[in-house]
């Protein structure tokens, strides 16, 4: 039951002698608290590399990005609006387990993925489907499209804060990694990014550019 008070975001490991380093708690602003979770939506996202002067940590159920430095200590807090539709399904930690997995959890949105380099990066964000088109009974194919209906959002996150609003991405496949200069790989299935089949392997680039 106290869970989430003895809690540590990282278990940092170093590579040349296997020591690990603990460290970095919940902050009283997330929304993970005493006695009751998000089922599979506890699982942290986070992004740091070689430039970065923070570590950057969000839960997919919360709605604050923290970022930690060197010492594992919370030195900035970014909140990220979430997005429509989303309807998250909060259950006693009593229920915690194995019941928690037949829980629907398709009408939640959730934080999914971050990419970028130094202090410069995007989170990735996924609403929940259309609880109206939600319903029992649904064909394989119906399901199919309910579960299309869900939408990516990018939020472009700079020097601790949130740059614009978030950015809608409509095109097939996802910015999978950050190159730089606000440029990112768009990775998806060969057959998803190309109209016509082609005989090589190719992958787009994308640049976010702030509207004049």
């Amino acid at each position: 039951m106290d869970y989430f008070d003895t809690l540590n975001y990282f278990h940092l490991v170093n590579p040349a002698n296997g020591a690990v380093v603990k460290g970095g708690k919940i902050d009283d602003s997330s929304i993970f608290k005493q006695g009751y979770f998000f089922p599979r939506k506890d699982k942290p996202v986070f992004f740091s590399d070689r430039l970065s002067e923070v570590v950057s940590l969000i839960l997919p159920a919360d709605s604050i990005l923290f970022q930690f430095d060197e010492n594992l200590s919370l030195v900035n807090k970014i909140r990220l609006d979430r997005q429509l539709p989303d309807q998250l399904s909060r259950l006693p930690m009593e229920e915690a387990g194995r019941s928690a997995f037949g829980k629907d959890i398709s009408l939640g949105g959730s934080f999914t993925h971050m990419a970028g380099q130094g202090d410069s990066f995007i989170v990735e964000y996924k609403t929940g489907i259309d609880p109206e088109q939600n319903r029992a009974g649904l064909s394989r194919e119906e399901l199919a499209a309910v579960m299309a209906s869900r939408k990516t959002y990018y939020y472009p996150i700079r020097k601790g804060r949130q740059m614009g609003q978030p950015v809608p991405w409509d095109k097939p496949g996802l910015l999978k990694l950050g190159l730089g200069d606000n440029r990112y790989l768009h990775y998806a299935d060969q057959a998803e990014l190309h109209e016509a089949e082609k005989d090589y392997q190719c992958y787009y680039i994308y640049e976010l550019r702030a509207k004049n």
